[in-house]
């Protein structure tokens, strides 16, 4: 049996935002910023036990994997919070979530790693098949 929905939920993933557009013509951006500035301040501190651990590839193995973990973890629980209100939003009115495809953004933007993070996790936790646009 299949669910029967009233309308659908539109999804926008950008790098520092999230906007969801529904049938009945309500928009929310919802903001995704924080997640950039964690992987860009991973970023200074990988860099930084790169520096002080230099001869001891022990300590900076452990330490790589600890704040790889730490970092891996608020992403993802950021992330979760905001397909969280999305689902939450659609549930409420009884639409259905339609994302767009991406096929192809990232040959876009080679030299953006963050934003391959935030679309590739989007999807995971979003759950939500991509319905083809079309052309």
């Amino acid at each position: 049996m299949e669910n029967e929905t009233l309308g659908k939920v539109g999804i926008d993933v950008n790098e520092r935002n999230v906007t969801a557009s529904d049938t009945s013509g309500v928009a929310t951006a919802l903001d995704t910023s924080n997640v950039a500035e964690l992987k860009e301040r991973y970023k200074a501190i990988r860099a930084k036990i790169g520096r002080m651990t230099r001869q001891d590839n022990r300590i900076s193995q452990r330490l790589y994997a600890r704040y790889g973990t730490r970092e891996k973890n608020r992403t993802a629980q950021a992330l979760h919070r905001v397909s969280k209100a999305i689902v939450k939003r659609a549930n409420e009115k009884k639409f259905g979530i339609v994302m767009e495809k991406l096929k192809g953004i990232r040959k876009l933007y080679r030299k953006r790693e963050r934003s391959e993070f935030v679309f590739q996790r989007s999807d995971e936790f979003l759950d939500v098949p991509r319905s083809p646009t079309p052309d």
